[in-house]
């Protein structure tokens, strides 16, 4: 039974009073409370039914109660509560949860609620809806939050349904989607809970996270490269956060460049997200959802995170009610939904959000409709539409009198857009159209009629050799602009002329261009109209040929600098000029053989470089890239650089004071270059002395393409405290310093190759008391170290390549009790684990690989649509990589597994795209073979 609580009394609109009691009662039938549907995958269940007063002689409230593992599913409703007495004038408990209900952990809630009279009708002046909020305690005790939010409110109507965790279980963080887990282990981390392994996550961490990191921990999906970094731009929180200016580049967010296509404003998770995946992280305010076209959606999954601020979700179809839980949505991106579902289901989900104030939709026929959606949203402040193939009606922005920032994009013709009623307060105003050629002549007409508030324009112009217009029509508030030149291949002077308010300017070849190796010229005054532009990307790949010495001349004030032109045989001396204010600049070239002398001469604000041969493209049909060499004083003459990335795998030598005006320097790395054979590596065979010293700043250094190095200074290391990610490919060095790993106490992430060193030295871990992430590669030696990790308690993910060991050390993972992702390759030993042993039942919970062992085994496919589904045959004996793991409802262990492909352990240089397969774990177990 559920507690009997007495409320004192309260005041009618009489004048009488009423004893207010809250009395409910378990055994009622279903049908008295609307269900809350759990997730399907969850364990045993157990139901509470019942009632509660909130007046004398009216049993207004229900509420249902579902167990279902680890978590609870509660519905409370109720027609009429007087809210603002029980919140402020006499705070009471409403009624007490029984054991074997309570949560683990206090949780608070936000609610929608409807103003009703003391009868519990509607009221007609009062529509729109009460956010007011709600506390259980871990004693069971449910209360209104006394705060200014129920000020005044009266009596409400409101339903609410959350989820949270069960008093007495664990949160089986280890059992949750592998993206998932990371995030939540790298958002622990930020917040200065230590360096903390899955099976250590407690429901109160989880209650502590409100944000993803913006730095994801090392992957444990072992076919990556290396760990994905994220470490030194900021993801995104949200659309308005990032304002579209952030650009997914490898493993990196490269600076702004707000004029690229725009990713989801949200982090993006693993495609299928099930619902225990987010039990506990009930204060979470930013959550990406991936609803694939085959993947079940979960309509209780947000009320796992009911304090979510912004949500991206992309699926066919939004599941009714998904938003209910939510009313603090502020953010909202929808994706993949068709025409008709998005405009004929979305309107309803949108009223349970009243404080939306960012909305990003697509959909390609907009009809009425459109204005009925709106209507629901009059607080919206930016909206994004995209993926029109017609134009929209001329009123469909008249409710929304609110608006700032409007984004419309789309295939539609411009010669067909309507004079659109815009509201007098819009600041922002972007434009993103394809033009074919027939439609030249209305660039000057229709879509200008907003040319007086437009400030960001998209032109991707279709089937043009030639324009027929010198300049482009006068916009005064136009800020960005991207041109596709498309088959263009002259551009007028005086193209920008009239836009003189321009900051950042992309000019880039689509895929929609006919003769795209034809040479485009860059008139040297083209930025002679543009004296404030601060942002300059020219991605014309296989374009340009020739950059003018003085382009740059008339934009004193450029901060960041994109050029990527493969066919460029040189830059031109001069180019970078008194740019005194440029802070990143990315240059991708293939056939420059070197770099003029005075290349960064005059950039002593540089903070980021990439320059190098990265790109696949340049190198089509080639065996190798020639050589390349460094000007001596390269860096010398930018003392404020942190960030370098070199992709030259010509380059035979680096300058002897190479670091030694960088002392601000954090992130080094040489780049991997792909090409037509595989991978091009560096044919460096060594590094100047006292390579490092001069840099005593760096976090992040990567010599891993550096494969011919032979010889590691005793020092290498020794001014590198502050290493935290190494990656190290020195397979020509046989003899490690004993000094190698000393001085390095806060690295938490390596990745080393020593295929040709015998031994480790004594204590090799011994210094790195942070180590989370290590990668070992060492075939030729015949013995670990004896208490190899006794000083990595923190150790969470490890791979040991090690062909030639015999036995492990008696304690070889004894003080190992984080790890979660075993990879080991010792084929050799004469005394494998074994069902029974320690080192057995790790690698049963977390070993990347497996063996199929049953002859009776069955494999099914991962029904989502986003990979490839590739069917294998198996076959007895064969290897499997295991992506992730989880329990079936049964809790059965079932491994998302892939085929193993032919190549070493860890190192490999491709990302799989293919379906992975389920497999009962039972018809598999661990192997250490190659």
């Amino acid at each position: 039974m559920l507690a009997l609580s007495v409320a004192p009394e309260v005041p009618t609109t009489q004048g009488h009073t009423e004893s207010a009691q809250t009395v409910v009662a378990s055994g009622h039938e279903e049908g008295q409370a609307e269900a809350a549907k759990p997730s399907a995958d969850a364990g045993p269940q157990r139901t509470l039914v019942g009632e509660y007063r909130n007046l004398a002689e009216h049993r207004e409230g229900r509420i249902r109660l579902e167990v279902q593992g680890n978590a609870v599913y509660a519905t409370l409703q109720t027609v009429r509560s007087p809210v603002q007495y029980f919140a402020r004038q006499q705070p009471e408990v409403l009624f007490t949860i029984p054991e074997g209900f309570r949560p683990a952990i206090p949780i608070t809630w936000e609610v929608n609620g409807q103003h009703v009279g003391a009868n519990g009708q509607l009221d007609p002046g009062r529509r729109d809806l009460q956010v007011f909020r709600l506390r259980v305690d871990t004693e069971g005790r449910v209360r209104y939050v006394d705060d200014r939010g129920v000020d005044d409110v009266g009596y409400l109507r409101y339903r609410t349904a959350l989820a949270w965790p069960l008093a007495g279980t664990d949160p089986l963080v280890c059992e949750r989607n592998s993206r998932i887990q990371r995030r939540i282990l790298a958002a622990l981390a930020d917040a200065g809970e230590g360096v903390l392994s899955c099976s250590q996550v407690g429901w109160e961490h989880l209650a502590r996270i409100r944000t993803w990191s913006s730095q994801e921990p090392p992957t444990i999906q072992h076919y990556y490269q290396r760990p994905a970094v994220w470490h030194w731009m900021p993801e995104p929180a949200s659309q308005e956060a990032s304002n579209g200016q952030y650009y997914y580049r490898n493993r990196y967010f490269w600076p702004p460049f707000p004029y690229w296509k725009k990713d989801l404003p949200l982090p993006r998770e693993y495609a299928y997200i099930r619902s225990h995946d987010l039990l506990g992280l009930t204060n979470l305010t930013e959550l990406h959802v991936n609803f694939g076209s085959q993947s079940p959606s979960d309509p209780m999954l947000l009320a796992h995170t009911p304090r979510l601020l912004a949500l991206s979700m992309a699926g066919p179809y939004l599941p009714r009610d998904f938003l209910v839980h939510t009313p603090l949505l502020s953010h909202l991106h929808l994706g993949g939904f068709s025409d008709d579902r998005l405009l004929d289901e979305t309107a309803d989900a949108l009223v349970q959000v009243p404080h939306l104030t960012s909305l990003d939709l697509g959909f390609r026929h907009p009809t009425d409709k459109v204005s009925n959606l709106f209507q629901h949203v009059p607080q919206l402040t930016r909206l994004t539409i995209d993926g029109l193939t017609e134009p929209l009606p001329e009123d469909f922005l008249s409710v929304l009198s609110r608006l700032t920032h409007l984004t419309v994009e789309g295939e539609f013709n411009p010669c067909a857009i309507p004079p659109l009623h815009l509201s007098t307060n819009l600041t922002d105003f972007a434009l993103r159209l394809v033009v074919d050629g027939s439609q030249v002549a209305c660039l000057t007409d229709s879509w200008l009629l907003h040319a007086s508030t437009l400030t960001e324009l998209s032109i991707d112009l279709h089937g043009l050799e030639n324009l027929e217009t010198d300049t482009l029509p006068h916009m005064p508030a136009l800020t960005r602009l991207t041109l596709d030149v498309g088959d263009v291949t002259v551009l007028p002077d005086r193209l920008l002329s009239n836009l003189s308010s321009l900051t950042h300017l992309q000019l880039h070849q689509g895929p929609n261009g006919h003769s795209v190796d034809a040479a485009l010229d860059l008139p040297p005054e083209l930025l002679a109209g543009s004296p404030e532009l601060i942002e300059l990307s020219l991605d014309l790949p296989s374009r340009l040929n020739h950059v003018p010495a003085d382009l740059l001349a008339p934009v004193p004030n450029l901060k960041r600098l994109r050029l990527d032109g493969p066919r460029l045989a040189t830059l031109p001396s001069g180019l970078l000029d008194n740019q005194h204010h440029v802070t990143d600049v990315n240059m991708e070239l293939c056939d420059l053989d070197r770099l003029p002398e005075d290349f960064l001469a005059y950039t002593p604000q540089l903070r980021s470089l990439y320059i190098g041969r990265h790109s696949y493209r340049c190198y089509r049909g080639l065996d190798r890239p020639g050589p390349i060499s460094l000007p001596e004083r390269f860096l010398s003459h930018t003392p404020n650089l942190t960030h370098l990335w070199l992709g030259f795998p010509g380059l035979l030598e680096l300058p002897p004071s190479f670091l030694a005006h960088v002392p601000r320097l954090q992130h080094l790395e040489l780049e991997y270059t792909y090409g037509k054979h595989g991978k091009f590596t560096y044919a460096l065979r060594s590094v100047p002395d006292h390579f490092l010293d001069d840099a005593p700043n760096l976090t992040y250094l990567n010599l891993w393409p550096v494969v011919a190095l032979s010889d590691l200074p005793a020092d290498f290391l020794a001014r590198s405290s502050r290493l935290q990610f190494l990656y190290l490919d020195a397979n020509g060095v046989s003899i490690l310093p004993d000094s190698f790993l000393t001085q390095v106490s806060q690295l938490r992430s390596a990745e080393l190759d020593l295929q040709q060193v015998n031994a480790l030295p004594d204590g090799f871990l011994g210094y790195t008391p942070g180590l989370a992430y290590l990668k070992l590669d060492v075939d030729r030696v015949k013995a670990l170290p004896g208490s190899f990790l006794a000083h990595a308690p923190y150790l969470g993910q490890l791979y040991t390549r090690a062909a030639n060991v015999v036995a492990l050390p008696e304690d070889f993972l004894a003080h190992s009790s984080r790890i979660d992702t075993l990879g080991l390759g010792m084929p050799r030993l004469e005394s494998p684990p074994g069902p029974g042993d320690r080192l057995w039942d790790m690698l049963e919970s977390a070993s990347i690989r497996v063996k199929l062992t049953d002859p009776d085994f069955q494999v099914s496919i991962y029904d989502e649509s986003e990979c490839l589904p590739f069917i294998p045959q198996f076959e007895l004996g064969d290897i499997l990589e295991v992506a992730w793991r989880e329990l079936d409802d049964e809790e059965n262990a079932i491994l998302w597994v892939y085929p193993w492909w032919q190549r070493s352990v860890f190192f490999s240089f491709y990302e799989r795209h293919e379906c992975p397969f389920a497999i009962a774990a039972r018809y598999t177990e661990p192997t250490l073979d190659t």
